[in-house]
């Protein structure tokens, strides 16, 4: 927890300081340093100086708070004119995710081999995850690191790498898109501030209930929520005058840049606010060579970077044919499935109509709330929506189509995407509607009982949401093991030497597989590599001509030691071959160089005694 609040400081530091300096609300300042944290710190990474990186973002934050005060000439005027309604709301935020998702561990498949796993190891080695000499799966190394950036952010400030800090920068990073909704609320308005924080609260919640994959939103680090949720912010500044100031056109590039970092599906979303944008000031293009800048930069940095380091992207985005067979999985899927848990049991197809029926007459009613906007303006920026979301869903997500292991999360995207721009368009509003003003009449009783009432049911609602995840039950085990492997290695080592592991998991791949990716997860760290295929064993191939060749020269290939987690049968013969003490389960064997045959050989590590 204490690295978060170290986190959050720094960050709370140059929201106070950016809002002075540049004469804005600090409710729009907190989606711009949030985004700012990951873009800079993108910058140290590519050169493989992010820890060098993350000290002159601190200084420069402290440095840009030091201006801030200056400016408003006190230290009373400067934080009467930071801490507004909305800032109050989003602290509050911010405190319920300390209490209630800094204990979260990372557990899922995914998270354990990327979102979790990079930034660990940024946090161990300090280094960019990428080529041979990066722990992080092969096929894993492809994904923007966006992510996992504000991931380390909220775990740089401790030694011993906590993976809470995780479960709160994502949460963090995700509410602050919605801050600008209260930008001109007052605080005579507190007594509506309340019931608005509660359904800013709820929003990223209610839309990732649903029980294909868990990716519940606190709990787990799936990139697809937050990436719809910054969509929808980068979707409402394009509809509002982006290259109306200096400070608004900062705000908008960052978002694109934002975007393109979170995941290769970001460049569509990115692209379609920036011609949105573009459209609805055409007078004003030379402006908006800025953000297009970020945006190529962002996106052509990274692909450089991965043909540098010879990666391969594991799912492109493109436009492809769908054969008949994966349509016809499609509609099975979309019909199988519900979008939202506490819906009738439609299918997910007619559920996600539905709600997004739903959404877009939300969109319509937010349109009519509001003067600033026009006509043409909303309905540039809702034809931008629509078609970023079927390009995305198109050239990017119906590719699984013959599993659809995560189409469920895609859609939490477009709905998410819409709905934040929803309340960043009607929130600004309501304060000033007709509808409510009956409601600045309430007795302060009544007012600050809603108040009270609004806050508990926050706060009940993320407690039980905590309660509802389960957590990966052989956790303890994985962990014990891993701690195991690592006192083992560490003792076979001389001091200073750095030792590769192979972890080769024989047997049912599905099932054991978390197993093996937590055992992954726990030995990442500056002094032990990991070398690390698919979770099934790579020895017990049929149809290999000489199964003993392959993996001996695989584990020639800057392998130390092996671990097995389990055996089977097929893997026997093979071992023997390589090995005079027997094949065990969980048993740790160092990698010798030999004159032999195969030019290996594998000695049992004995187990360190326990104490």
């Amino acid at each position: 927890m204490v690295t978060s609040i170290i986190a959050l400081l720094f960050l709370t530091l140059a929201v106070a300081g950016a809002s002075a300096v540049f004469g804005r609300r600090s409710e729009d300042c907190w989606p711009v340093c949030c985004c700012a944290v990951g873009c800079l710190l993108y910058g140290f990474y590519c050169l493989g100086a992010v820890r060098l990186g993350l000290i002159l973002l601190c200084a420069g934050m402290v440095l840009l708070f030091l201006a801030g005060w200056k400016k408003s000439g006190s230290l009373r005027s400067y934080l009467r004119g930071f801490f507004t309604p909305g800032t109050a709301a989003y602290l509050c935020f911010c405190l319920i995710f300390l209490v209630f998702f800094s204990g979260n561990v990372v557990s899922r498949h995914d998270e354990l081999r990327l979102w979790g796993a990079v930034p660990k190891a940024i946090h161990e080695t300090g280094k960019i995850q990428l080529g041979e000499d990066s722990p992080i799966f092969s096929i894993m190394q492809s994904y923007p690191p966006g992510l996992p950036l504000i991931g380390y952010y909220f775990t740089a400030f401790s030694r011993e790498f906590a993976e809470g800090g995780l479960f709160v920068g994502y949460a963090c990073m995700a509410l602050s898109f919605f801050i600008p909704a209260f930008s001109r609320w007052q605080w005579k308005h507190w007594r509506l501030l309340a019931p608005a924080g509660l359904v800013v609260l709820m929003t990223p919640f209610v839309f990732t209930t649903h029980l294909e994959d868990t990716a519940m939103f606190g709990m787990t680090l799936f990139v697809d929520p937050l990436l719809g949720i910054a969509a929808g912010y980068a979707f409402y500044l394009a509809g509002h005058h982006p290259a109306r100031s200096w400070f608004h056109l900062l705000a908008f590039s960052l978002s694109l840049g934002m975007l393109c970092l979170l995941k290769d599906t970001g460049l569509l979303f990115a692209a379609a606010a920036l011609l949105t944008a573009l459209l609805l000031e055409r007078k004003s293009w030379k402006r908006f060579l800025f953000p297009a800048a970020v945006l190529a930069i962002s996106t052509l940095s990274w692909k450089l970077l991965l043909r540098l380091y010879e990666v391969h992207v594991l799912v492109p985005l493109k436009m492809h044919t769908l054969s008949a067979q994966a349509i016809s999985n499609v509609l099975r899927a979309l019909a199988s499935a519900n979008v939202l848990i506490y819906k009738l049991p439609l299918g997910f197809f007619l559920s996600f109509v539905f709600v997004s029926m739903v959404l877009w007459l939300l969109y319509y009613l937010a349109f009519r709330l509001q003067r600033e906007q026009s006509r043409a303006e909303a309905a540039a920026v809702a034809v931008g929506i629509l078609l970023s979301t079927v390009a995305f869903i198109y050239g990017y997500a119906l590719i699984y189509g013959e599993t659809l292991e995560s189409y469920a999360r895609y859609m939490e995207t477009a709905l998410l995407e819409l709905f934040t721009c929803i309340l960043l368009t009607a929130l600004p509003e309501i304060v000033e509607g007709r509808l409510i003003a009956w409601s600045l009449g309430w007795k302060k009783g009544v007012s600050a009982a809603v108040l009270s009432g609004c806050l508990l049911v926050g706060v009940g609602l993320t407690a039980l949401w905590r309660a509802v995840f389960t957590v990966y039950p052989e956790l303890p085990a994985a962990d014990r093991d891993a701690a195991q492997i690592r006192s083992a290695v560490e003792n076979d080592l001389e001091p200073g030497q750095t030792g590769w592991i192979y972890l080769v998991m024989a047997g049912d791949g599905w099932e054991n597989s978390f197993y093996h990716h937590r055992i992954f997860f726990d030995l990442i760290s500056s002094n032990l590599g990991i070398r690390n295929g698919l979770a099934e064993t790579q020895v017990v191939i049929p149809g290999l001509e000489n199964p003993t060749e392959v993996w001996a020269q695989e584990l020639a290939d800057g392998c130390d030691y092996v671990y097995l987690l389990t055996v089977e049968d097929a893997l026997l013969p093979v071992f023997d071959e390589l090995s005079d003490d027997p094949a065990q389960e969980h048993g740790l064997y160092r990698v010798e160089k030999t004159d032999s045959a195969y030019g290996v050989s594998l000695q049992q590590v004995p187990s360190p005694p326990t104490e």
